[in-house]
């Protein structure tokens, strides 16, 4: 894991937030922080896409003038310090076991493609390199157009046109530059990968045959204003699934090749998200996407732990933030209050989906509060808004002091009935890996781990039908680990492995207990494993670890829903001070259009 140093960091903050409190500056000290904050985003060079208007600021004469900053400077420099969180990048990413492969043209429109190769294939690939010439090409079929030699070094994969499999085809909507669409087109495959939870955090390797949307997607930037909106969604989409995108050039000979004959569309690869914010360009266009997604519209797009719960936060602070700056510091103390309580509690809360869903919820509130208004009209408090989210907080505080006092509306006795040691293992699945921390938390030494995964199936009475029991999850052999240090075996095989059912791993053939459901009941808490929820997992015990999980959840909920309203009360009473002095000032300043 690299990150920025945190005494440069501090200060860049700092000045930051100085710059963003005054309004008021030289080109040439903002020419300074904009530099530190560029050499911070090479470690992420999707964030690059962010800066435009500071550039033509900066060139600005005489350049040691303070004068007035413009809106939209301050916009972009207040969305690189909500994503900084963001910039820390882990090098020991692997390569999905997969290759896209993405194409367009206005005649047929966008076309992704994928093929299952192996990791060690995506690799290879991933390690070429166009500025030594390097480009790659498939077997050729003998319905394929004759090739045409190029310049470089060609690489062919042990794969046809015929291996891949169509993804999406869908038609263009819009004409524009060839080099526009294949940006285009590699945003459609980032997003496809974002979807899925397993593909995040890995090295995606794309196949495109334009070194336009080759070299804008290595650098994270350009020049082009069509091409820097593509590149701003494409970026939000890698920041919040983390991803480390590797494009690389591949020789077709036609368009068309990955579209199929007609271009008609099979999966809608580019969702509608809507210009939900009409605020300036720069915030319908710069990561909307992520934002979007986050507030429950897709809420399984992200894997929820605790860096990504920077981008929920760092979403609502630079896309719903007021122009006033004393509403600003409100809502970056009522970020960094959240992230606290998030360092404090490492328990397995941030795997629940309701924790997904109240970080959207409280997006939403935040948006109630601070959405763009008529300069006119005065904000009425949303008191109603404040009462539902304390009275929520304080339901959720009790409900998880009653599970921890409670065992649960359920008694598993009376839900689940014993039919003792009559079920018969008749497979067992047993998959084990080395895990690791990625981050520190709070100078922390990192920790690593042996994951188990164990899978059974049995049968009752030496029936014919087989039962299949839900994934046991276990870590054993926790030991720390230094920084940088190589991956090590932490398991030395099965032979250490405990679980509840056998209290070793089970062999095929052996006898256990079972229990089947009373009536027909179903729980939530059961995890059944088949449809007639037969478990050989003591009941007692399930319930006990979803009472554990459930517990957390609330606990977690109510207190955010608790700070929510809080910070939101100090955040209208700081507006409508803010306004009155706008209004005191309204002689002496103009006022800025929004």
């Amino acid at each position: 894991m690299v990150q920025p140093a945190c005494e440069k960091q501090a200060r860049l903050v700092l000045a930051t937030c100085d710059l963003l409190a005054s309004e008021i500056a030289s080109p040439a000290a903002v020419n300074a922080l904009l530099g530190l904050q560029q050499w911070f985003c090479l470690l992420q060079r999707g964030m690059l896409s962010i800066f435009s208007e500071v550039y033509n600021f900066v060139r600005e004469q005489p350049e040691s003038e303070k004068r007035r900053v413009p809106a939209s400077v301050l916009d972009e420099l207040f969305v690189s310090l909500a994503l900084a969180p963001l910039l820390p990048a882990s090098l020991d990413r692997e390569f999905l076991p997969e290759v896209l492969a993405c194409d367009a043209a206005p005649e047929y429109g966008f076309g992704v493609t994928l093929v299952q190769c192996g990791k060690r294939m995506a690799e290879r690939v991933g390690r070429l390199s166009e500025r030594r010439g390097d480009y790659v090409r498939l077997e050729h079929s003998a319905e394929d157009p004759p090739e045409v030699e190029r310049l470089g070094t060609l690489h062919r994969m042990p794969f046809k046109k015929t291996d891949f499999k169509q993804l999406i085809s869908c038609k263009a909507r819009w004409s524009g530059h060839s080099g526009l669409l294949e940006c285009h087109g590699v945003l459609l495959s980032v997003k496809w990968i974002a979807r899925s939870r397993r593909r995040h955090h890995r090295r995606a390797v794309i196949l495109v045959d334009a070194k336009t949307a080759i070299g804008s997607v290595a650098k994270g930037r350009s020049s082009a204003r069509s091409l820097r909106r593509v590149l701003r969604s494409i970026a939000g989409h890698a920041l919040a699934a983390d991803l480390l995108l590797t494009t690389r050039l591949m020789g077709l000979q036609g368009e068309g090749v990955l579209l199929g004959e007609s271009g008609a569309p099979t999966t809608s690869g580019d969702p509608d998200f809507g210009d939900v914010f009409h605020r300036q360009e720069f915030f319908m266009h710069a990561m909307t996407d992520v934002p979007l997604t986050l507030t429950a519209m897709q809420p399984g797009l992200l894997d929820p732990t605790f860096d990504k719960l920077w981008t929920e936060l760092g979403a609502a602070v630079w896309l719903l933030g007021s122009r006033s700056a004393s509403i600003r510091v409100v809502l970056a103390c009522l970020v960094n209050l959240y992230l606290f309580l998030c360092r404090k509690s490492e328990a397995s809360w941030v795997q629940g989906r309701s924790t997904r869903s109240c970080c959207g919820c409280f997006v939403s509130s935040l948006a109630l509060l601070f959405q763009p208004r008529s300069p006119d009209v005065r904000p009425h408090p949303p008191t109603r808004v404040l009462r539902i989210e304390g009275v929520a907080g304080v339901w959720c505080l009790a409900s998880a002091g009653q599970l921890s006092d409670n065992p649960g509306k359920w008694k598993p006795d009376k839900v689940f009935e014993p039919l003792g040691a009559n079920c018969t293992i008749l497979t067992v699945r047993h998959s084990f890996e080395s895990q690791r921390d990625k981050t520190a938390i709070e100078g922390k030494q990192l920790m690593e781990w042996c994951q188990d995964t164990v899978e059974y199936t049995f049968a009752y009475q030496n029936q014919s039908t087989a039962y299949s029991e839900s994934p046991l999850l276990s870590r054993r052999n926790d030991r720390k680990y230094k920084l940088f240090s190589p991956m090590a075996d932490v398991c030395h095989g099965a032979a250490g492995y405990r679980d509840p059912v056998c209290g070793h791993l089970c062999s095929v053939g052996q006898e256990v207990f079972c229990w089947k459901p009373v009536h027909g009941a179903r729980p939530t808490w059961a995890a059944c494993g088949n449809p007639q929820c037969y478990k050989i997992m003591p009941p007692q015990l399930v319930q006990s670890m979803a009472n554990e999980k459930l517990r957390d959840d609330f606990l977690v909920v109510g207190l955010l829903l608790l700070v929510a309203a809080c910070a939101c009360c100090c955040a209208v009473i700081s507006g409508s001070r803010s306004d009155e002095n706008e209004d005191s000032d309204s002689d002496s300043w103009p006022h800025r259009e929004i």
